[in-house]
């Protein structure tokens, strides 16, 4: 599900040029994806969880950071993230396979890993489509875009690429939870990573 918030026609010009202005920023600063060339040096696939500099590198809050938990002035932080960083060093089209899960105490909610599309909607969810700022809106909603995991199966191209995988749960999420990310290519080889946060 992807919704494009598009300013009306009566909005004023100034409102209209700071949502392009926002957009083509996005375009050119917030990406985590990249389009650099295969290494024969490099491991095909890493995975690790994402430091807080590249999560910060985003925007200084939620509303123009995805990557930021929403909060709320009387309640707090409602909902907890915990990224995962997936890096892609291919030499050739490759199908790639993400199996992503959670476990917690038992009978606890544990965090559910989100697509590109299904982090697109949580965010419209959260910030009932948009809001009142256009311009926020679609900075947010580009960086996810370009940066976090198309779908849970998809083929990547040659080079090297890399992407955020989001787990989302309501907070605060009950611990120990342990979360674990195996990506297995086409050719059968498959990379795990696996934290546990007391």
């Amino acid at each position: 599900m992807n919704i494009t918030k598009r300013p009306s026609a009566g909005l004023p010009l100034y409102s209209v040029l700071g949502v392009a202005i926002s957009v083509m920023v996005s375009l050119l600063v917030f990406s985590c994806a990249t389009a650099r060339k295969y290494d024969p040096g490099a491991p095909k696939v890493a995975i690790a969880r994402a430091s807080d500099a590249e999560i910060a590198k985003y925007g200084p809050n939620f509303l123009v950071n995805p990557f930021k938990e929403p909060s709320i002035i009387v309640l707090g932080k409602t909902y907890d993230f915990y990224i995962v960083k997936i890096s892609l060093n291919l030499d050739k089209q490759t199908k790639i396979k993400v199996i992503a899960s959670s476990q917690g105490p038992s009978g606890a909610d544990t965090p559910a890993a989100y697509t590109q599309a299904e982090f697109v909607h949580f965010w419209d969810v959260v910030s009932n489509e948009g809001g009142p700022n256009d311009g926020e809106y679609e900075r947010r909603k580009t960086t996810i875009e370009r940066t976090v995991i198309p779908e849970l199966s998809f083929s990547e191209g040659s080079g090297q690429n890399s992407y955020f995988l989001v787990f989302v749960g309501k907070h605060p999420v009950k611990r120990p939870i342990t979360y674990e990310v195996q990506v297995i290519l086409d050719s059968g080889e498959a990379f795990v990573f696996s934290e546990t946060l007391e």
